[in-house]
Protein backbone atom coordinates (compact mmCIF):
# COMPACT_ATOMS: atom_id res chain seq x y z
CA UNK A 1 0.00 0.00 0.00
CA UNK A 2 1.32 3.42 -0.93
CA UNK A 3 0.76 5.94 1.90
CA UNK A 4 2.61 8.81 0.23
CA UNK A 5 0.59 11.32 -1.79
CA UNK A 6 2.43 13.57 -4.25
CA UNK A 7 0.81 16.98 -3.79
CA UNK A 8 2.70 18.45 -6.77
CA UNK A 9 2.32 22.07 -5.63
CA UNK A 10 4.53 24.98 -6.72
CA UNK A 11 6.03 27.35 -4.15
CA UNK A 12 5.24 31.03 -4.65
CA UNK A 13 7.18 33.38 -2.36
CA UNK A 14 4.63 36.23 -2.58
CA UNK A 15 1.93 33.87 -1.26
CA UNK A 16 4.26 32.82 1.54
CA UNK A 17 4.77 36.46 2.53
CA UNK A 18 1.01 37.10 2.41
CA UNK A 19 0.30 34.14 4.71
CA UNK A 20 3.09 35.17 7.10
CA UNK A 21 1.77 38.76 7.36
CA UNK A 22 -1.80 37.89 8.29
CA UNK A 23 -2.83 39.12 11.69
CA UNK A 24 -3.68 36.99 14.71
CA UNK A 25 -7.23 38.18 15.35
CA UNK A 26 -8.39 37.56 18.92
CA UNK A 27 -5.20 35.53 19.56
CA UNK A 28 -3.05 38.66 19.31
CA UNK A 29 -1.80 38.83 22.89
CA UNK A 30 1.22 37.68 24.88
CA UNK A 31 1.14 35.51 27.99
CA UNK A 32 3.13 36.07 31.18
CA UNK A 33 3.76 33.67 34.04
CA UNK A 34 3.59 35.11 37.53
CA UNK A 35 4.03 33.76 41.03
CA UNK A 36 0.88 32.67 42.81
CA UNK A 37 0.17 34.05 46.30
CA UNK A 38 -2.28 33.11 49.02
CA UNK A 39 -3.43 35.25 51.93
CA UNK A 40 -2.37 33.99 55.34
CA UNK A 41 -5.35 33.65 57.62
CA UNK A 42 -6.11 34.68 60.27
CA UNK A 43 -3.82 37.63 60.25
CA UNK A 44 -4.47 41.19 61.38
CA UNK A 45 -2.03 42.39 58.70
CA UNK A 46 -2.22 41.83 54.98
CA UNK A 47 0.29 39.04 54.64
CA UNK A 48 0.62 36.94 51.51
CA UNK A 49 2.75 33.87 50.97
CA UNK A 50 4.06 32.49 47.66
CA UNK A 51 2.54 29.15 46.70
CA UNK A 52 5.55 26.88 46.13
CA UNK A 53 6.03 25.23 42.71
CA UNK A 54 3.03 26.98 41.14
CA UNK A 55 2.58 29.85 38.68
CA UNK A 56 -0.37 31.55 37.07
CA UNK A 57 -0.59 32.39 33.36
CA UNK A 58 -2.10 35.80 32.59
CA UNK A 59 -2.73 37.90 29.51
CA UNK A 60 0.07 40.46 29.43
CA UNK A 61 -2.25 43.24 28.23
CA UNK A 62 -5.23 42.76 30.59
CA UNK A 63 -3.76 40.64 33.41
CA UNK A 64 -6.75 38.26 33.05
CA UNK A 65 -5.95 34.85 34.56
CA UNK A 66 -5.72 32.06 31.97
CA UNK A 67 -4.64 29.10 34.09
CA UNK A 68 -2.76 27.72 37.09
CA UNK A 69 0.31 25.60 36.43
CA UNK A 70 3.30 23.83 37.92
CA UNK A 71 6.74 25.40 37.55
CA UNK A 72 7.50 22.76 34.87
CA UNK A 73 4.68 23.95 32.60
CA UNK A 74 5.81 25.15 29.17
CA UNK A 75 2.82 26.76 27.50
CA UNK A 76 2.67 27.75 23.86
CA UNK A 77 1.40 31.25 23.13
CA UNK A 78 -1.41 31.18 20.59
CA UNK A 79 0.56 33.43 18.21
CA UNK A 80 3.53 31.03 18.32
CA UNK A 81 1.26 28.08 17.49
CA UNK A 82 -0.25 30.01 14.58
CA UNK A 83 3.25 30.83 13.33
CA UNK A 84 4.19 27.11 13.46
CA UNK A 85 1.14 26.20 11.36
CA UNK A 86 1.98 28.92 8.86
CA UNK A 87 5.56 27.59 8.75
CA UNK A 88 4.27 24.10 7.93
CA UNK A 89 2.17 25.43 5.04
CA UNK A 90 4.91 27.71 3.71
CA UNK A 91 7.82 25.25 4.04
CA UNK A 92 5.83 22.49 2.39
CA UNK A 93 5.20 24.74 -0.62
CA UNK A 94 1.44 24.78 -0.12
CA UNK A 95 0.95 28.53 0.47
CA UNK A 96 -1.28 30.17 -2.11
CA UNK A 97 -4.11 32.71 -2.19
CA UNK A 98 -6.75 30.03 -1.59
CA UNK A 99 -5.54 29.10 1.93
CA UNK A 100 -8.11 30.13 4.51
CA UNK A 101 -7.30 30.67 8.17
CA UNK A 102 -10.02 30.76 10.83
CA UNK A 103 -8.82 31.81 14.29
CA UNK A 104 -11.28 31.21 17.14
CA UNK A 105 -10.51 32.19 20.73
CA UNK A 106 -12.92 31.67 23.62
CA UNK A 107 -14.29 34.86 25.21
CA UNK A 108 -12.14 34.23 28.32
CA UNK A 109 -9.00 33.87 26.12
CA UNK A 110 -8.14 30.47 27.62
CA UNK A 111 -8.62 28.29 24.51
CA UNK A 112 -7.83 28.66 20.82
CA UNK A 113 -8.68 26.67 17.68
CA UNK A 114 -7.19 27.63 14.32
CA UNK A 115 -8.37 25.91 11.13
CA UNK A 116 -6.50 26.14 7.83
CA UNK A 117 -8.22 24.88 4.71
CA UNK A 118 -6.17 24.38 1.55
CA UNK A 119 -8.82 24.02 -1.19
CA UNK A 120 -6.23 23.84 -3.98
CA UNK A 121 -4.76 20.68 -2.45
CA UNK A 122 -7.43 18.15 -3.41
CA UNK A 123 -7.07 14.51 -2.49
CA UNK A 124 -9.08 11.60 -3.86
CA UNK A 125 -10.60 9.61 -1.01
CA UNK A 126 -10.99 5.81 -1.16
CA UNK A 127 -14.70 6.37 -1.90
CA UNK A 128 -13.73 8.47 -4.95
CA UNK A 129 -14.83 11.70 -3.31
CA UNK A 130 -12.69 14.83 -3.35
CA UNK A 131 -11.36 16.28 -0.11
CA UNK A 132 -9.28 19.37 0.65
CA UNK A 133 -6.32 19.28 2.99
CA UNK A 134 -6.87 20.82 6.44
CA UNK A 135 -4.58 21.69 9.33
CA UNK A 136 -6.13 22.28 12.75
CA UNK A 137 -4.29 23.69 15.76
CA UNK A 138 -5.78 23.42 19.24
CA UNK A 139 -4.28 24.97 22.35
CA UNK A 140 -5.35 26.08 25.82
CA UNK A 141 -4.01 27.52 29.03
CA UNK A 142 -6.74 26.04 31.24
CA UNK A 143 -5.85 22.37 30.76
CA UNK A 144 -8.68 21.53 28.35
CA UNK A 145 -6.30 20.82 25.44
CA UNK A 146 -2.59 20.28 25.09
CA UNK A 147 -1.00 22.11 22.17
CA UNK A 148 -1.62 19.99 19.07
CA UNK A 149 -1.50 20.27 15.29
CA UNK A 150 -3.57 17.81 13.28
CA UNK A 151 -3.81 17.19 9.57
CA UNK A 152 -7.12 16.10 8.12
CA UNK A 153 -9.48 16.38 5.19
CA UNK A 154 -12.52 18.49 4.45
CA UNK A 155 -14.95 16.81 2.11
CA UNK A 156 -16.71 19.41 0.01
CA UNK A 157 -19.56 17.23 -1.20
CA UNK A 158 -21.09 16.90 2.26
CA UNK A 159 -19.30 19.80 3.99
CA UNK A 160 -18.08 17.30 6.56
CA UNK A 161 -14.82 18.02 8.34
CA UNK A 162 -12.84 14.91 9.17
CA UNK A 163 -9.72 14.86 11.29
CA UNK A 164 -7.83 11.61 11.40
CA UNK A 165 -6.70 10.39 14.80
CA UNK A 166 -3.74 8.51 13.33
CA UNK A 167 -0.57 9.25 15.23
CA UNK A 168 1.27 9.92 11.95
CA UNK A 169 -0.89 12.98 11.34
CA UNK A 170 -0.89 14.52 14.82
CA UNK A 171 1.65 16.54 16.77
CA UNK A 172 0.73 16.83 20.42
CA UNK A 173 2.74 18.42 23.19
CA UNK A 174 3.98 15.86 25.69
CA UNK A 175 4.21 18.34 28.56
CA UNK A 176 2.06 17.18 31.44
CA UNK A 177 1.18 19.75 34.07
CA UNK A 178 0.22 18.72 37.61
Amino acid sequence: MNNVIDLNVNTNSSNSIALRERGYGDADFDVEYQSLYIKESPSPLLYYRVVPNKVVSVRADTQDILGFHSLNYKGVNFKDGIDRCRDIIIKSGLADDSVTEEILVTPNSKQCVVTYTLPNVMIDTPDRDKAALMIVMTNSFNGVWAFSIQVGLKQWACFNTQISATEGLVYKSDIIDF
